[in-house]
């Protein structure tokens, strides 16, 4: 049995991807904090490593005797401060990698975003863009994770592959989906600008295949993949569906796009001042999440890795519905 470590594994990612290496017959270690909830991974054969990507000791005993390192940890959210998403996915990543090529690993993936390509209009845009650097924390971050595991993997002839997940979806899900139910329960909901544009989302299922995929290719040693669900699906088809599964009226208000983008800076500044801790109304990633054209070009993970995303957009939401907890 291949031994490996999940990094993240008491999170949203992370904990489906440990239940689904499991399944295939993987010896999992996870990598969790004391503070971590282990709700996500109850009843499961691993093994907890207990320890933070932030302090590295505990992440040399985490690599002992594992093959793979899979890094699904980080700091995620739309109103991350600079200090804990550059503690958490900048020196923490470059800590897992040291304790990785200590420890001689055979392979490492590491999970990224779709965000180091920029807050801006996508059109099928393909792995070698440029990064865009947009001076949001949790992106930026993102950004510097992603050079030290390239540089890394070349200097160290570490055998690294990067996945690039859009807007990931689907049960557990803390980040997406509850907000806006919450929206469409309280009849709050309203699309920015008409909901036409392309929204690059992933069913949290679909990204695991990939994960899986990219460790078992050969050929993705030293690659970057983009990931998402394949296919072309706008904010109203999107937003349309999960209202339909889950029973609630689809939402009709539209606030014009000049409007949110006049009042994006003004939100955020006033959050800065009075030190809020919550996300502000209309900040730059909802506006990404909202407003701009996402459409990202997989063919290389389907060409290279094989990947065919099993769940199309409304079998993850009725099984996402299935298992939603707040219906308790």
């Amino acid at each position: 049995m291949t031994k490996v470590l999940v990094t993240g594994a008491s999170g949203f990612v992370g904990s489906h991807l440990t239940r689904r290496l499991v399944t295939e017959g993987y010896r999992v270690k996870a990598l969790v904090r004391t503070t971590s909830s282990l709700e996500r991974l109850k009843e499961l054969d691993i093994d907890l490593a207990y320890g933070d990507l932030t302090d590295i000791f505990s992440l040399h005993n985490a690599v002992k005797g594992v093959e793979i390192v899979f890094h699904a940890g980080a700091s995620v959210g739309d109103w991350v401060k600079k200090e804990e998403a550059d503690a958490v996915n900048v020196k923490g990543t470059e800590n897992i990698l040291n304790a990785a090529l200590a420890a001689r690993v055979k392979r490492f993936v590491s999970v990224s975003s779709l965000a180091v390509l920029g807050m801006k209009d996508h059109n099928a845009t393909k792995e070698e863009a440029p990064y865009g650097p947009t001076g949001d924390s949790y992106c930026d971050s993102k950004i510097e994770s992603e050079k030290l595991v390239l540089e890394f993997g070349r200097r160290h002839n570490l055998p690294m592959t990067v996945l690039r997940p859009g807007f990931i979806y689907g049960p557990g899900d803390n980040q997406v989906l509850p907000r806006v139910l919450e929206a469409l329960e309280k009849g709050k909901f309203a699309f920015i600008g008409h909901g036409d544009k392309v929204l690059n989302t992933v069913y949290v299922g679909n990204l695991v295949q990939a994960i899986l995929l990219a460790v078992r290719t050969e050929k993705a040693v030293g690659k970057i993949y983009n990931i998402t669900d394949g296919v072309l699906v706008d904010r109203r088809e999107f937003i349309n569906t999960i209202a339909d599964v889950w029973g609630l009226p689809r939402p009709k208000k539209e606030i014009p796009l000049w409007l949110a983008k006049a009042l994006t800076p003004v939100f955020e500044k006033v959050n800065r001042l009075t030190g809020s801790k919550k996300p502000p109304l209309l900040n730059r990633a909802k506006m990404k999440f909202m407003a701009l054209n996402l459409h990202f070009d997989i063919s290389r993970a389907v060409e290279e890795l094989g990947y065919k995303p099993v769940f199309n957009l409304r079998q993850a939401l009725e099984e996402t519905h299935k298992n939603d907890k707040r219906k308790a």
